[in-house]
């Protein structure tokens, strides 16, 4: 039982679901109204403080649902990450480098869910407890405007819960199809947000007729989707072809949106102007130039390039981003190629025990959303503790778990009805 050491499940349901969605959803609307004390960065760490401490409890006092091969796999991410939280100890100069290693080591420690979601029961009460609170902040968010295009990153769960839209009561199904058509409108804004639910829209057509789908051809479509990622990253990294630049010199000009800065003036956007290549440049001209390719720059530091770098150096006193808007590049410049493989890994075995060793084709379906967010890792899924990032790895435990891999379609389903809040707000759904 997961709790026969009274596991405090309230505590960790409350402190994700405060971290992960309330704060990510309305934080911009809580600093225009002066409340911004309430997304402060230090309540965000007491949050990710009281998530750890709980997460490392329950695997130390826990019989955990994974295999002894996936613990060795912790093990080995646990000690690449405590070297690399030395050296970055060892290099701290001012605030800015103690506060960055801090933030970095949290944001490194998100890969923990997966050992918690990994439980059957645990992660049915989450998300049950999850849609009970934050289907009425969603409300609230669309008229304070903080939800938008930024959606997916504090509502991922909803996704989640459309991917089996089709066997849900009627009003879950209406209330889930009004939200994927609320996200998709914002496309042309969150290019990024559409491409997760049109994923969503997929697995669920799928999950519908997954009785007339052979289990090869999965297999199949999963390992084009690696091969392929990895073909596009080594022809980017080699300078053969660039995807980012492709796509966006196709599209230059077609889509713009008025955006509102900051300062309150209005400007124009081009949306599909390409960000991504500047990135990759700055991270792998920083990490040769710096010679730390295979063991990283330490948490504590990001990488050099004159992408906002002038901006940033006015406050930090260093020209570099701490933080780019894409996964498996940041992993690189903190822990370096030894660290980002380790990290990929834990997806490579989530989607290969979801399609090699699970019971139901309802694992082997959700093994493609593994492999999805592998592509998009190295175009998004900024490492944060979001409800973005909660999805990814709650379904990599899903996939990773004994539990959830012997379970039939029949049983899943079952979950999932198990999962739904018998009430909102009161109102019976």
């Amino acid at each position: 039982m997961i709790n026969r050491y009274r596991f405090p499940e309230k505590l960790f349901i409350f402190s994700l679901t405060l971290l992960t969605t309330i704060l990510c959803s309305i934080g911009l609307a809580f600093w225009k109204t002066g409340l911004g004390i309430l997304t402060s960065t230090y309540l965000s760490w007491i949050l990710i403080c009281i998530i750890v401490f709980i997460l490392l409890k329950y695997w130390s006092n826990s019989r955990i649902k994974i295999r002894q091969t996936e613990i060795i796999l912790y093990k080995l991410w646990f000690t690449i990450l405590l070297i690399g939280l030395i050296r970055g100890i060892l290099i701290i100069d001012n605030y800015w480098t103690a506060k960055a290693l801090i933030q970095s080591t949290f944001d490194l420690l998100i890969p923990l869910m997966a050992i918690v979601f990994a439980s059957k029961s645990m992660s049915g009460r989450f998300i049950r407890y999850w849609l009970k609170y934050a289907t009425p902040l969603f409300l609230l968010s669309l008229i304070i405007g903080g939800a938008q295009g930024v959606t997916h990153f504090s509502y991922s769960i909803y996704l989640f819960l459309a991917f089996f839209i089709s066997m849900l009561p009627r009003k879950w199904m209406i209330f889930l199809g009004l939200i994927l058509i609320y996200m998709l409108s914002f496309y042309i804004t969150d290019r990024a947000q559409g491409l997760k639910v049109v994923a969503s829209i997929i697995i669920a057509i799928a999950w519908k007729y997954k009785d007339f789908i052979f289990v090869p051809f999965l297999r199949v479509i999963n390992w084009i989707i690696w091969i392929c990622t990895f073909s596009l990253v080594i022809l980017f990294v080699t300078g053969t072809y660039n995807i980012f630049s492709e796509t966006s010199e196709k599209e230059k000009g077609k889509y713009t949106t008025e955006i509102k800065k900051l300062d309150g003036s209005t400007g124009t956007e081009d949306i599909t102007s390409d960000t991504r290549s500047t990135i990759y440049e700055s991270v792998i001209e920083s990490a040769i130039k710096n010679d730390y390719i295979w063991f990283g720059r330490t948490p504590a530091r990001g990488n050099d390039g004159n992408y906002f770098g002038d901006q940033i150096a006015e406050i930090t006193g260093k020209s570099e981003r701490l933080k780019n808007e894409v996964c498996f590049p940041n992993i690189f410049t903190w822990l370096g190629l030894t660290g980002m493989f380790v990290y990929i890994f834990f997806y490579f075995q989530a989607f290969k025990l979801a399609l090699y060793n699970s019971r139901s084709k309802t694992i082997k379906i959700l093994a493609c959303f593994i492999s999805f967010h592998f592509l998009l890792g190295w175009m998004e899924d900024i490492n944060r503790w979001d409800n973005n990032n909660v999805l990814i790895w709650m379904t990599i435990g899903i996939c990773l778990s004994n539990e959830f891999r012997s379970m039939t379609d029949n049983d899943f389903k079952k979950w999932i009805i198990d999962c739904l809040p018998k009430r909102i707000l009161g109102f019976k759904l």
